[in-house]
């Protein structure tokens, strides 16, 4: 998706990134709007900044496809892109599945909860106590679509 045009929407861009910084804050952010007022535009400048100025990592989900928009399916691709760009997260994921024996997890609530929040819970304590790997900022565009 594009980015936002130099020098616009820099307020929103700066609540995002003070939002980022802020690691005592909320850690959800759901931007919301019409079809087409830029929130893909928001979530590519969010994404280009933190590659470039930024020691925290983005994983970043664009659900365009149609086969992408199943609920089951989003956690899992979620899961994939995290465990190949944070070890900490792979290696705790890791022992994880192996603790509960590969056991398929049912529903999407217990695949958020097991894929994404014990994982990163274990990571943002990591990050917390001095673990030179920085905590992921996940960004999933298109969420609405689903």
């Amino acid at each position: 998706p594009d980015e936002c045009h130099g020098g616009t929407r820099e307020g929103i861009l700066k609540q995002i990134e003070d939002w980022i910084d802020n690691s005592n804050g909320k850690n959800i952010l759901w931007i919301s709007g019409a079809p087409g007022v830029g929130k893909s535009a928001l979530s590519s400048t969010t994404v280009s900044r933190l590659e470039n100025n930024r020691v925290k990592s983005p994983a970043v989900f664009f659900i365009r496809r149609q086969g992408d928009r199943d609920p089951q399916s989003i956690w899992r691709s979620v899961a994939y892109q995290l465990a190949q760009s944070f070890p900490s997260y792979r290696e705790h994921l890791l022992q994880t599945r192996a603790l509960s024996k590969g056991k398929r997890i049912e529903g999407v609530k217990q695949q958020f909860n097991d894929l994404i929040v014990i994982p990163l819970t274990h990571i943002y304590s990591l990050a917390h106590s001095g673990s030179s790997e920085p905590g992921p900022v996940v960004i999933i565009d298109a969420l609405d679509e689903c």
